[in-house]
């Protein structure tokens, strides 16, 4: 490890202060998905992700194609709302107009694999972490046709580390990691 390096992975849904922390220096660097209102704040994309539909694994749906139509009927289980509608990405917006307003939100993505291997609800979930989910939630993907729009994720960063060559080292890594944990789990990767 680097001298006075330190790597924070926060699981929070929306992290409190986010935006401020960029700004000040508090944190150096952001992954997510949510469009950023601060002109100051630069992102480079870094892959596409979709949500996908996530049942338990002897759910009766699974194994069955999946229709928009027939998931408006479940039972769905989604993450809380984390922006104003036009600032989430428009994948996002788009599913929510597919399958209108899911019967429980909750605070925290985890919760909603909870949820999920747990009852006959169906959850809505990032396909980039469906085989982390398998393993560790005995849930599985559901045939959803057609599938969601895609959502891109966002490395984001404060315009004054752009200079910096050590914030662009870091970057850089961060690039790195992320193609090689997409080649892993075989999901398509963002053009540099």
């Amino acid at each position: 490890m680097a001298p006075k390096v330190g790597l924070d992975f926060n699981t929070r849904s929306l992290p409190v202060e986010l935006d401020r922390q960029l700004r000040d220096g508090t944190v150096d660097v952001a992954v997510d998905w949510l469009e950023r209102e601060d002109p100051q704040l630069r992102r480079q994309t870094l892959f596409e992700d979709r949500l996908v539909a996530m049942a338990r694994r002897h759910h009766a749906l699974a194994g069955q194609p999946l229709t928009l139509r027939s998931l408006r009927d479940c039972r769905v289980v989604s993450l809380r709302a984390r922006q104003q509608d036009e600032l989430r990405p428009a994948g996002i917006r788009e599913w929510g107009r597919r399958i209108g307003r899911p019967v429980l939100e909750v605070s925290e993505l985890l919760e909603v694999l909870l949820v999920v291997s747990s009852s006959d609800m169906v959850g809505l979930f990032p396909e980039s972490f469906v085989a982390l989910a398998r393993r560790h939630f005995d849930v599985q993907p559901l045939d959803l046709r057609p599938a969601a729009p895609t959502v891109p994720v966002h490395m984001v960063w404060h315009e004054r580390r752009d200079a910096d060559p050590a914030h662009h080292f870091l970057r850089e890594r961060l690039m790195e990691v992320t193609k090689r944990l997409l080649r892993a789990r075989g999901l398509p990767q963002a053009a540099a």
